[in-house]
């Protein structure tokens, strides 16, 4: 079913932050001479790139369906971006607090969960629990992982991903229709608004990485000859 008015603001909005996402995306890494501390710094910036490309897939794929009224698909790809936003926050806020060589030993091994990271036994590290992230994210930005559940209900074939999204019963002969929405449920409360708030969050939190780089590679700078010899 067509968008209403104040859905296809939302949608708009979303549209307007995923177009300044998409222009920062770096397309190619230049080469790096290995010499101490530039494995961490490459590894930081090929993870948020990484991060950055999800991102912008994700969002531009959920506002596709959201256009077409395919409810279901378009919020479970809204629970993978703000998934992946709670990831971004994450490692923010771990390079933000770095002030010694043991934050960033620490540091070291986190990226390398997030980066090689798996939870099928294909690599040698353990992808950090996504929970643990939304959590953190919530500390700071209340409401963050209330919604994330709520989109966690529509992901799954529970009552809201299954009766609620493609059926619509009329009562009180009980008869069924079904399909697509078919009680045309609006986009904005059902995952649109959520996944217009989480675009604009990311482009803060991209912003807060900018302000934080000089300091963080001013530490792996002063501390690199000692642990990382690379």
């Amino acid at each position: 079913m067509p968008l209403n008015e104040k859905d296809q603001a939302i949608l708009e909005n979303a549209r307007q932050s995923l177009e300044t996402m998409r222009q920062e995306l770096v397309e190619e890494l230049p080469p790096y001479l290995p010499s101490p501390g530039a494995k961490l710094t490459r590894i930081v910036s090929l993870w948020r790139e990484i991060l950055r490309h999800r991102l912008v897939d994700l969002a531009s794929a959920s506002i596709d369906l959201f256009t077409q009224g395919r409810l279901v698909p378009a919020i479970t790809l809204t629970r993978s971006f703000l998934e992946t936003t709670a990831s971004l926050y994450y490692f923010h806020k771990k390079i933000e607090g770095a002030r010694s060589p043991e934050d960033l030993k620490e540091l070291t091994s986190l990226l390398a969960k997030g980066v090689f990271g798996s939870k099928d036994g294909s690599s040698e590290y353990i992808a950090i629990q996504v929970l643990t992230a939304i959590k953190h994210v919530d500390k700071e930005f209340g409401g963050f992982e209330h919604e994330y559940f709520n989109l966690c209900e529509f992901a799954h074939p529970n009552m809201k991903g299954g009766l609620g999204a493609y059926t619509k019963i009329k009562l009180p002969e009980y008869s069924v229709s079904l399909g697509q929405n078919p009680d045309g449920l609006p986009s904005g409360p059902f995952g649109l608004a959520a996944l217009d708030i989480a675009l604009e969050l990311a482009l803060v939190i991209f912003a807060r990485h900018k302000q934080t780089d000089r300091n963080f590679l001013d530490l792996v700078a002063k501390h690199a000859t000692t642990i990382f010899p690379d």
